[in-house]
C-alpha cells in the first residue's frame, strides 16, 4: 500500500510531537493556576442563584398561611369546630354553608 506525502507528513509530525520532552511546571506555576480558578469561581457566583430557593420557601410559607388564614375567617373564629368539620364533614358542604351564611349577614 502506497502511502502519499500528506500521510507521511502526518505520521512524521506525529512521531516528532510523541518524542518531545513535556515542559517542567514548578510550584509557583501551580499556586498561579489555583488562584486564578479560585478567584474565578468567586467571582461566578450569581444572585438569582442563591435568591430562588429562598423565595421559594418564602412563596410556600405565604401560601400555607394564606389557606389557614381563609380557612379561619370562613370558620368563624373557632379553630376547633373547623377542625371537626375538616375532619369529620363534608368541608365543602360545611365551607359552602358558611360562606352563604357570611354574604346574607346571618
Amino acid at each position: 500500500m502506497k502511502r502519499t506525502a500528506q500521510q507521511q507528513l502526518e505520521e512524521t509530525l506525529r512521531a516528532a510531537h510523541a518524542l518531545r520532552p513535556l515542559p517542567e511546571v514548578d510550584e509557583d506555576w501551580n499556586r498561579q493556576v489555583m488562584n486564578e480558578i479560585r478567584r474565578q469561581s468567586i467571582s461566578a457566583v450569581d444572585l438569582p442563584t442563591l435568591a430562588g430557593p429562598l423565595v421559594w420557601r418564602f412563596a410556600a410559607a405565604s401560601c400555607c398561611l394564606a389557606l389557614v388564614l381563609s380557612f379561619y375567617a370562613m370558620g368563624g373564629g373557632d379553630a376547633d369546630q373547623l377542625t371537626l368539620d375538616l375532619f369529620l364533614g363534608d368541608p365543602l358542604f360545611g365551607q359552602s354553608m358558611r360562606l352563604l351564611a357570611w354574604t346574607s349577614g346571618l
